[in-house]
Parts: C-alpha cells; structure tokens; sequence
C-alpha cells in the first residue's frame, strides 16, 4: 500500500479545492512506468477561529464625557467573521457605541481572514454615562463577542463612575412688566447637575434700578422659609440630584416712574469644572414698569351748621397722572330722609353709587370736580354724611367723614306743640265771641233805628255826623292756618333728574340760583 500526505498552505482559504493527484511508478528492471487514476483533492473546510484583546481592565468615567475603551480584534481562520459585541452589566441608562478609525461603526463587525494577530481590527468602544450616574461605586462588566451563536471571546473589565459636582440654574420667565405700586413675583431653581453631594453651592441676588427706588420693598426665601438679604451670600449645599427653588417678591413703589427698568441679578457658585475651578452661573430678570398708578380725591363742604331750608354745598375734586383710565366709584352714606344731588347726575339716595372717569394723565394731568348738594327732606337735623371713593379694582382713594346740621327754629321744635295748642285754644275763644255779637246785633240795629225816627228833622238837607261810617273786621276764621308753597316755576325741561316737587317747593329756588351762577 501507498500513503500520501497532502499539506495545505496557511493562507489557503475555506472551500478551496486540492489540486487533482495521480500516483506514478517508474520500474527499474523493466524500465515501465506506470500511472494511477487522476485523484480530485479535498475541499478546504471552513475554519472559524477569533480572538478578541483589550489593555483595559478598570475605566474611570465622567458623568455626561464620552469615554473610549480600545478593542483589537484578529481572524485565526480561513474565512471572513461578522461579530457581534455584547456589553454584560451595563445599566439602562448608560450609552455605547463602537467607533473604527474615528468613524462611527455599526455591528455586526466584519473582520476579514487577513486581520492577523500581527494585523488585527483596533476599534474603540465608546461609553457614556449619564449626569446623575452614582459616583464611586465600581461596575462590573465584561465584553463578549459572539460569532453566530458561538461566544469566540470574553474580555471582563470594571467601570467606575467619578464624582461631578456642577450646579445648575433656571428662571421660570426672563421678563416681568408691573404697575407702579404694584407687586411682581418670580421663581427660580438652583439645581445639581453632577452625580455627588455639593456642600458648597451658595447663592446671591441683586438689584439694580434705572431710578431712585430707596423706598422699594423686596422679600427673597430659599424653600418658602424666612427671608433673606440681598447682597450677600447664602449656603444652599445641594445633595444628590436635589433641586432648591427660590422666590423674589418685589414691591414697586407708586413714586416709580413710567418707563422704570429694574434688573434682578442671581449667581450661583459652587461644583468644580475639569480644570478643578468653581462653577460660575449668572443669570438676569427684566421688570419693567409699564403701567402707572397716581390718583387722589378731596373735598370741601359749607359750614357745618346752616339754617333750615338752606343746602349744604359739597365740591368733590378728582385729579389723575395714572397711565390708565380711571373708573372711580363715589359712593355716599347719610340719614335716610337727606338727599344729596349732584351736577348732571341729580339726586342719589343713602348707599347709591355714581362713577367717576379719568382719562390717562400720565402726560397731562387730568382733572374732575363734582359739586353736589345735601338736602333735607325732614328726619333729623343733624348727622353725617360719609363719602367713599374707590377704583375700579376696589382700592380706597379717599375715604372721610363730615358732620352737618341744620338750625331748627324753636316753634317747629319742642315747643311748637305746646304754642299750636294755646294759639288754638285763643282763636276758639275769639271765634265765640264773634258768634255771640253777631247774634246780638238785629235788637241793637232796631233800637238805633227808633232813636233815628225820633231826633229825625222834619226839613232840610240831610246832616252828616261827625261819625257817619263804622268800618269793622270780621274775625278770621276758626281753624288752622293754611300755606299752600307752591315753589319758583318750574324749568322747561320739567323738574331735575332725581327731584320729588316737594324737593322742588322747599329748595327749588336755590337751585335755580346755583344754576344761574354755575352758567355765568
């Protein structure tokens, strides 16, 4: 028998063939030679073989900084490998990616037969780990690439997460517009972005102003607690992933002009950058004042105490710089059976409102004035009459008080009852005297008419008495005296908004006379 050895080449490759082989035989003593059948060569099986190296073994990461781990990858065998890589032990949150020649790659990976150990793959695993990644406590992982179903290698190695201690800072809005005497609120957050405590976080906020706003009023609180002082430094240490809100109220003053521009600046310091100096964060917020707030009111009033019959004159004034319209509201409070009538709006009852409205003065200054007039229609003679004069979202502009009186003369008074009944009882007296005369005088009229016949002269004209005539007064009537005031005469337009015209009777003439004066 004859055996033969055929030795393939290390560079051959699966599913080549073997040339063809025949087997010759020479022979020395008869010089023949002889030959075999040609024989097909075997076919290059496959060979898949792999190998997979890194120098690393412990990765320090930086929270939010990618990270690459070098890979090398080599084919042992006669055909080309596509690889696949599993990270075992990465958190979900984390991030990796494989990069070949700066040049981000996606798997599967083909290495071809000629990536030798000497000529191997370098590749680059990229790691990323997220902002709030805990710090200090390693991970194990391990590498595994996978040629199908077969694990070919298995690289493990740990990863540690360094400490981050950056801070953060946010503003709920840039901008804020206000009316002078007005307040405006905004909140902010000072937040730790890194992965560690950070003890040393501080905070400060300032203010700065286009005007004098000495008389401003401001209260700045970390977490809803007590008030702090602007202008200076305050400790807020930030642990892990904690966020601290804080608040600014600012109350403008009604001084401050239109146009007023207040910046509030907040820094925050604290964390350490990669060249291991603080975090410096500064951000601003705009107020501005847009609208502007200046109204006032006063009044007079005639002397306290006038006769009865007479009005009591109240002038009221209304002046307004406000950058808005002005929608006033008067409100006025007497007894119950006083009325009080003003210019153009006429008579408004105890509780009754009128309103006021001021155009924008914030150029100009504008100017108003009522004058009304305090009737009394009975009831009592003195008491008070209050005003209130409020805006339309309900703050007081001028709130006040003002006795008035009415001298009563003695025979409407107390008195006037007793003095009825006496002068009453007088004239019921004098009434019955009359009655009694007149019942006498027929007797009397005859007898003188007797006496008349008996001295009569029998010729000559007639004699005139020294006294021929008697003029007598009948006696006024039994009863009550009887007025019937009927007043000046009534406008052509008929009596004044709100009047009764038993308000027209009493007070009409003054009324015309003030109209009258008002018109010159």
């Amino acid at each position: 028998s004859v055996t033969i050895e055929v030795s393939a080449p290390d560079d051959v490759m699966a599913g080549e063939l073997a040339p063809n082989v025949r087997l010759l035989l020479a022979s020395e003593r008869s010089g023949m030679d002889l030959f075999s059948p040609w024989w097909s060569g075997p076919v290059v099986v496959e060979v898949r073989e792999g190998s997979m190296t890194s120098n690393a073994s412990l990765l320090r990461v930086m929270p939010g900084v990618p990270l690459a781990m070098p890979v090398s990858v080599s084919n042992a065998g006669n055909i080309d490998l596509n690889l696949q890589f599993h990270v075992d032990g990465l958190p979900e949150s984390w991030s990796t990616w494989w990069r070949l020649s700066d040049v981000n790659v996606s798997l599967p990976l083909n290495v071809p037969v000629n990536a030798t150990l000497a000529q191997p793959v370098s590749l680059e695993l990229m790691f990323l780990a997220p902002s709030n990644a805990p710090a200090g406590v390693p991970i194990e992982m391990s590498l595994r690439s996978m040629d199908g179903d077969e694990e070919l290698d298995l690289h493990p190695f740990e990863v540690v997460v360094e400490p981050v201690r950056k801070p953060g800072l946010t503003l709920e809005r840039a901008t804020s517009t206000v009316r002078s005497g007005g307040t405006v609120s905004f909140n902010g957050t000072v937040l730790n972005l890194g992965n560690a405590p950070d003890p040393s976080v501080y905070i400060e906020v300032r203010i700065q102003s286009t005007q004098d706003l000495s008389d401003m009023v401001t209260f700045f609180n970390i977490d809803g607690g007590a008030g702090l002082a602007l202008d200076e430094s305050h400790t807020i240490g930030l642990g892990t992933g904690i966020e601290r809100v804080f608040r600014l109220d600012v109350n403008v003053p009604e001084s401050a002009p239109l146009g007023t521009r207040i910046v509030v600046e907040v820094t925050v310091h604290g964390g350490l950058d990669e060249e291991n100096r603080p975090y410096t964060i500064e951000m601003s917020h705009l107020i501005e004042v847009d609208q502007r707030r200046d109204v006032s009111s006063d009044w007079t009033t005639s002397p306290t105490t006038l006769s009865d019959g007479v009005a009591h004159e109240i002038s009221l004034n209304f002046a307004s710089s406000s950058s808005f319209e002005e929608n006033l509201t008067v409100t006025f409070e007497h007894p119950e059976s006083w009325a009080v009538v003003c210019d153009g709006i006429g008579a408004l009852q105890a509780g009754t409102s009128t309103n006021v409205i001021l155009e924008p003065g914030h150029i100009v200054t504008v100017e108003r004035k009522l004058g009304c007039s305090v009737l009394r229609n009975g009831g009592p003679a003195s008491g008070d009459l209050s005003v209130l004069v409020q805006t339309a979202e309900g703050t007081t502009v001028r709130e006040d008080v003002q006795p008035l009186s009415w001298s009563i003369p003695v025979d409407q008074d107390g008195m006037s009852g007793q003095a009825m009944a006496f002068g009453g009882g007088i004239i019921l007296l004098i009434v019955a005297i009359g009655t009694v005369l007149i019942l006498r005088r027929p007797s009397d009229e005859d007898l003188g008419a007797e006496a008349g016949e008996a001295s009569k002269p029998q010729e000559g004209p007639p004699i005139t008495n020294s006294v021929v005539q008697t003029t007598t007064t009948e006696a006024p009537v039994a009863g009550p005296p009887v007025s019937a005031p009927t007043g000046p005469t009534l406008p052509e337009n008929g009596l004044p908004d709100g009047w009764t015209m038993e308000q027209w009777q009493h007070y009409g003439q003054q009324w015309l006379e003030q109209q009258s004066a008002s018109q010159q």
